[in-house]
């Protein structure tokens, strides 16, 4: 492939033959793929030659559990603990929300990351597909994605939210509860502005170690102060949204209180929290620490 910008004069072969090389996913089902090129700058470029491989498919093997299909290659099967660890942590969030998922997870278990990059076309080790429930993975056992497995058909809310729901389950970032680290914020005056945790252009700009603990710890009081039917009423409520303005209107018709009563409340519990045993702030090395 050679490109020539069309405020050049065109001259074939100013500049060097390549080869690109790009690797996709088919959706299941397709029946056929059309293969386009398409240009991403002004000018014109010579194909020498365009082909299309389908790859000879991996030599999956199978096992099942209630909820999850898993897939693994022969020359490094996954541990059977796991798959028995992996559908435990599944029952026991369910359990604790009080819902019953019907949810089945295809688990793509791969035995390292070359090969998962070079199947996939990754620059990572993971990759996941929310519309097809697929998590292809390095690691035996997943303890993030398949909650966003589960709670994705109540709705799916802000990142925040989100991800705040997933470490209000587990109670830990960087090796501390996640309230302790949001009573940390307050107490130091860190704590991020509820408005700011919501929209997710600031959201993603901001640390996690300034945002997660924080969206936990609140997810985690709406929960034990309202129960886990009126969260998930919630998700509903919030389902697509990214703004301060429509979530403190979601909060207030689910709770019956304004998001500034609950805001106030919440802090009232952070402040009655010992974070004695956290860092006092400039002992802090690690964005991952509080």
């Amino acid at each position: 492939m050679r490109f020539a910008d069309r405020r050049t004069r065109l001259r074939i072969g100013s500049r060097r033959w390549f080869l690109e090389d790009i690797k996709f996913r088919v959706p299941k089902g397709a029946r056929y793929a059309a293969v386009m090129c398409i240009l991403g700058m002004n000018g014109t470029a010579w194909f020498d030659s365009v082909s299309f491989t389908v790859p000879r498919p991996l030599p999956w093997e199978t096992a099942e559990t209630k909820n999850y299909v898993f897939h693994w290659l022969p020359e490094k099967p996954l541990p059977p603990q796991a798959m028995q660890t992996q559908q435990r942590l599944f029952d026991e969030v369910c359990s604790r929300l009080g819902i019953h998922s019907p949810v089945r997870i295809q688990y793509y278990f791969y035995p390292d990351s070359a090969t998962i990059r070079r199947q996939l076309g990754l620059k990572g080790a993971m990759y996941v597909s929310w519309t097809d429930r697929e998590l292809h993975t390095v690691d035996p056992i997943d303890r993030h994605e398949f909650i966003h497995f589960i709670t994705d058909p109540y709705g799916q809310p802000p990142r925040a939210m989100a991800e705040g729901l997933v470490y209000y389950l587990s109670d830990n970032f960087a090796g501390y509860p996640v309230d302790k680290i949001a009573a940390y914020r307050l107490h130091y005056g860190q704590l991020v502005p509820l408005s700011q945790l919501i929209n997710y252009g600031e959201f993603v700009r901001l640390d996690r170690s300034l945002t997660i603990p924080v969206a936990a710890s609140l997810t985690g009081f709406l929960i034990r102060r309202f129960g886990t039917e009126k969260y998930l009423e919630l998700l509903g409520r919030i389902n697509g949204v990214n703004s301060w303005e429509p979530f403190a209107s979601a909060i207030e018709a689910v709770y019956g209180m304004s998001m500034v009563d609950i805001e106030g409340a919440w802090k009232a519990y952070l402040r009655g929290i010992d974070f004695s045993e956290l860092p006092k702030p400039g002992n802090v090395q690690s964005s991952d620490k509080p």
